[in-house]
């Protein structure tokens, strides 16, 4: 029996129709927290990439454009994960989402 365990990585890479800052995003802002929270308090929920001093990674600014944002967790097994993005408060927080379609492209896998 094969006794060692694994971790899934999740990446996230969005394009926000605007900088976090902006008016319009002040209700994606505001739910950072608790999604967060959410994750954290899941068994299976394992780490997730913050900003040095803060709660979240928003700060991170790993391209040229401040409306990109990225995240960055760990879960363990795959169905946390799953259940997690789809079944949980984050399903409504991506599906109404400020971020902008693909442009003529599928999403990046990673």
């Amino acid at each position: 029996m094969n006794t060692e365990r694994y971790h899934l990585a999740q990446v996230n890479i969005a394009t926000l129709r605007a900088p976090l800052d902006a008016p319009e995003m002040a209700d994606f802002v505001a739910q950072i927290r608790s999604i967060n929270a959410i994750a954290d308090a899941d068994p299976g929920f394992v780490w997730r990439l913050r900003s040095e001093g803060a709660d979240d990674a928003t700060s991170i600014r790993a391209f040229e454009d401040e409306r990109i944002l990225l995240t960055l967790t760990v879960w363990e097994p795959l169905e946390a994960l799953s259940n997690y993005v789809y079944r949980s408060a984050h399903a409504g927080v991506m599906r109404d989402a400020p971020e902008e379609p693909p442009k003529g492209r599928s999403p990046p896998l990673v």
